[in-house]
């Protein structure tokens, strides 16, 4: 009596099992509990099963009842090996052969999904074909689906499969440690839940884009971790017009990002510099003059001026304080690097910032849990520290504290070495914390602006960088990192 012919088995959310469905010889897929996920048309004869009655059964239902939970120990252990398989010779328990029936079972645990295993099974009972060759059939198989599942995910890049109703069908290693969760807490999971996040929520909104355009859709996005990344998603087939899976591809561009941000920084602030020099140049002449002025008049005065002449005298101080840091920013300076000892650099800013803080009632706490010698130029770091130190204490209540640290960092392009700064203050104002080191911006009264931007052009030279944050607790924090000799 000829086999009833079977319906495929329809695919179970979250798989993607097209190419298991596909092969000739009897492929299935189990999941967790080995409930059977898939089957293709050739299984389902060897099962000697209809798919309603896959659907509810387990493959332990079909193995001999002798065998069953050998069977099952042996799945659950390559189960805590992704890609590890197993061969097993079992006997298919059938409805027309109750006694069971010879056969080779070969179970291998998904790379990237740790909750389904792909099963292949040769009826040894089948005389047309010899089990010699039907086995060396599945070796080559079985090898070429390990190599595909290795190469997958040994990309470095995050790939992410989804399927026509954008749930997550297949991720790599890279886009797992992406999302920072366990492979079965994403596979089968919709984008949806992850939207709360970038760049999940901008993978959900291209990977709609693509369904809804057929062509490939690019963005470039900031994730929860402050990287840059590019996004291309694009149809899984693009030939087949019924087949809306999408594949999405994100690279790491924040390096390069980061490089291109400096690039323009440091040609913004070389067209500022060359302006403002010229400026000071043409305005100090005549501010001297007016210096000297101002000298002969108040000496030819009979003093009833006094307290017009000291105002006059301490707006010219404040113009030439000015005039002589636009110089110092405009000027292009050929930094003289050699090494020093931070603790010498600390020293010498806090003792340049003390009449200042004794005016102010300010105490300047120094703690160096760092003394090790750095690369740098000892003038010019030194003053980009004292504007640091003068600026906290310019921003903070009489009796308060400023708080000058070191300390040694050790990250992936070698051991730097941070010094931080820290007031008591009101802070800055979080609108103000994107522009806080733009040449002229200040919000404090008579401020010139440059303080913070000469400390970052200064710690530019040092190959570092310089961040600006509010501390916790209150209070301005900011930190100049720069590299230390290894």
């Amino acid at each position: 009596m000829p086999t009833p012919r079977r319906r495929r088995a329809a695919p179970q959310p979250g798989t993607d099992d097209s190419a298991l469905l596909s092969l000739p010889i009897p492929a299935a897929t189990v999941g967790r509990g080995l409930e059977f996920l898939n089957a293709n048309d050739p299984a389902l004869a060897i099962f000697d099963c209809t798919v309603a009655e896959l659907r509810r059964t387990t493959l332990p239902d079909i193995v001999h009842s002798d065998e069953r939970n050998w069977v099952k120990g042996r799945i659950d252990e390559i189960r805590e090996s992704p890609g590890a398989s197993v061969r097993l010779n079992i006997r298919l328990a059938r409805k027309r052969q109750p006694a069971g029936s010879p056969a080779l079972l070969i179970a291998q645990s998904d790379a990237i999904d740790s909750s389904k295993v792909t099963l292949w099974v040769i009826d040894l009972s089948d005389t047309l074909v010899t089990s010699d060759d039907r086995v060396q059939l599945l070796d080559a198989i079985e090898r070429a689906a390990w190599e595909w599942r290795r190469t997958f995910d040994s990309v470095e890049m995050p790939i992410i499969i989804l399927g026509s109703d954008l749930n997550v069908a297949r991720i790599n290693r890279a886009a797992r440690m992406l999302a920072g969760k366990q492979y079965g807490e994403i596979i089968g999971q919709p984008l949806t839940r992850f939207e709360s996040v970038e760049p999940w929520k901008s993978i959900s909104q291209v990977s709609a884009q693509v369904q809804k355009s057929r062509a490939p859709v690019a963005r470039q996005v900031k994730d929860a971790a402050g990287r840059t990344l590019d996004l291309l998603a694009m149809l899984f087939n693009s030939e087949e017009p019924s087949d809306a899976r999408v594949i999405v591809i994100a690279w790491d561009v924040t390096a390069l990002v980061d490089l291109q941000i400096r690039y323009e920084q440091q040609r913004t602030m070389a067209t500022i510099g060359a302006l403002v020099a010229g400026v000071a140049h043409e305005v100090r002449n005549p501010l001297f003059a007016i210096s000297a002025t101002l000298d002969a008049m108040e000496q030819a005065s009979d003093g009833q001026l006094q307290e017009y002449f000291e105002v006059l005298r301490l707006e010219i101080d404040r113009m030439t304080a000015l005039m002589q840091d636009l110089l110092v920013y405009g000027r292009p300076s050929t930094p003289t690097f050699a090494q020093t000892k931070v603790s010498d650099i600390i020293d010498s800013a806090v003792r340049a910032c003390e009449p200042l803080a004794q005016k102010s009632r300010v105490t300047i706490h120094k703690s160096v849990n760092h003394d090790g010698n750095v690369i740098a130029d000892r003038d010019r770091l030194t003053r980009a520290l004292e504007n640091l130190i003068n600026n906290s204490i310019q921003h903070s209540a009489p009796d308060s504290v400023v708080d000058v640290e070191s300390e040694l960092l050790s990250v992936g392009k070698g051991p730097t070495v941070s010094i931080r700064v820290r007031d008591r203050g009101r802070g800055f104002a979080p609108d103000d914390l994107p522009r806080v080191f733009e040449p002229f911006f200040s919000r404090r009264k008579g401020g010139t602006g440059l303080g913070l931007a000469l400390v970052q052009q200064i710690v530019t030279e040092h190959g570092g960088e310089v961040v600006a944050l509010n501390a916790t607790g209150g209070g301005a924090e900011v930190t100049i990192t720069i590299p230390a000799p290894r």
